[in-house]
Formats: structure tokens, sequence, C-alpha cells
């Protein structure tokens, strides 16, 4: 959610919350889309059946309470047989490059 983004990155995204869900919900290895707020996945494992988590390297890696939690969660699920995929950032598309190129151009 963009309350979620704002948690840890101190600023609203440039898509909207919406626009995000809409674009991985459309990704063809994608059954369902689910907005969460915490690392507790449990709940979305019984509710959807989920046999993978897919998360930002943002919060997986690194020494931040949120990297801590991500650990735990990953253990967790990976015992209940749920893959736990990590996604790496891309530094040349991030939201802090978009803002200067979109103030650019206004």
């Amino acid at each position: 959610t963009n309350e979620y983004v704002v948690s840890y990155k101190g600023s609203r995204p440039v898509m909207s919350f919406h626009d995000r869900l809409a674009l991985v919900s459309a990704l063809r290895f994608v059954d369902i889309a689910v907005p969460y707020y915490s690392p507790v996945y449990e709940p979305f494992i019984q509710m959807y059946g989920v046999d993978a988590i897919v998360v930002d390297e943002l919060f997986a890696v690194g020494d931040t309470e949120q990297a801590e939690l991500q650990r735990q969660a990953r253990r967790n699920l990976e015992s209940k047989g749920v893959r736990y995929i990590v996604i790496p950032r891309t530094p040349s598309i991030s939201t802090g490059i978009i803002r200067e190129r979109l103030n650019k151009n206004e």
C-alpha cells in the first residue's frame, strides 16, 4: 500500500497503489497479488493457498529491523514449503531517479 511504502521510504510512490497492483497482477506467473502491511504472511498463506512469496531485496538484506523480520519470515515460510523469492533492486529505475526526470520535464 502507499502507506506501507511511505513507512520505509519516507515518500509516496510515483505510481499509485492501484497501478502497482494492476502491474503485478498482470505478470504471467502471478495468480493473485495481495497488498500487505507487515512480514506476517501466515494469514495470506492459509487464505490464498500461497506457494511463493516475492519480496524486494530492500526488505530482505541488511542490518535493519525489517530485514531481520524478513529473515524470520523466510525461515518460517520455507519450513512450510513456501518459496521465498528475493528480487534484486534496479538502481537505474529508482523512485528518486524517476522524480528527477519528471521534474526536469516540467
